[in-house]
């Protein structure tokens, strides 16, 4: 039987950042995107929303995985 393999202290503390970066990030994009008016600047705003909303379901998905409570960013 083999053993499964838990993540360390620190590679849970590196994704917590990062899940909070991004959450504040979706924050970030989602205030520009009401504000700018540059069609070419708005489109890579909404690319950059839609890369940190597939982020943090990854990031989502592993804390679950992991059994590991998801922050409250």
């Amino acid at each position: 039987m083999q053993k499964k393999n838990r993540l360390t202290s620190p590679e849970m503390a590196n994704l917590w950042t990062h899940y909070i970066r991004e959450t504040l990030s979706v924050c970030v994009n989602k205030y520009m995107l009401h504000t700018i008016q540059d069609p070419e600047i708005h489109s890579l705003f909404q690319t950059a929303l839609h890369y940190s909303l597939k982020h943090i379901d990854a990031l989502k998905a592993l804390f679950k995985k992991e059994k590991f409570p998801i922050p409250k960013g």
